[in-house]
Parts: structure tokens; sequence; C-alpha cells
């Protein structure tokens, strides 16, 4: 059975992630999503989807963050919330009451 995931964050750790998703999963099924445009490297192998993220969560099996840390919690929630597997970049909040409301 394929999957397909999504690597939301597409700078320095998320570029060295989609190289061994692609590796592995192929990069037909590999989503890449930037929240900022202005970081996009010049470089991209495949097409990266610039906008709200969570626009394509019907589209994937899981997620992987690999965004600025404040945005991890607040990210990771959303995914969880609609049932995606999710890997999240350490690290996973920068505040226990957020780790514990992801946890939970």
């Amino acid at each position: 059975m394929t999957r397909r995931i999504m690597l939301i964050g597409a700078g320095y750790w998320g570029a060295k992630l989609r190289e061994r998703f692609d590796t592995l999963l192929g990069p037909d099924n590999v989503r890449v999503v930037e929240l900022d445009g202005a970081k996009l490297p010049a470089n991209l192998p495949n097409p990266v989807y610039l906008g709200d993220f969570r626009n394509l969560l019907d589209q994937v099996d899981a997620c992987v963050i690999a965004t600025p840390p404040a945005t991890h919690a607040a990210i990771a929630l959303d995914c969880l919330t609609s049932r995606k597997r999710c890997l999240v970049e350490k690290p996973l909040a920068l505040t226990s009451i957020a780790a514990y409301t992801l946890a939970a």
C-alpha cells in the first residue's frame, strides 16, 4: 500500500526530509507545503504548495512538520484533529501546556 505524506516546511530540515521521503515513497506521494514563500529554496525538484496546508489534509495519510518551532504545536493539533498520523521535528511544542494538549 502506498502512503501519501504532506511535508509542511520546505526550508533547511524540510529539504533534507524531502530527499528521504522522495527516495522512500516516490516524489508523486510527497506533497510539500511551505507557509512562507519567502523561504523557498531556489532548486526544488517538485512543485510546492503555497497556502493553507489544511486544504490538502484530505489528500494525504500522514503529515511531517518541519517548520519553525513556534508553529509546531498549532500545526500538529490541526493535523491530529484531522486524524492524520503526524511526525513533528523537535521540539514538539514550546510549552508543557501545548505538549499536554497534543498528547490528549
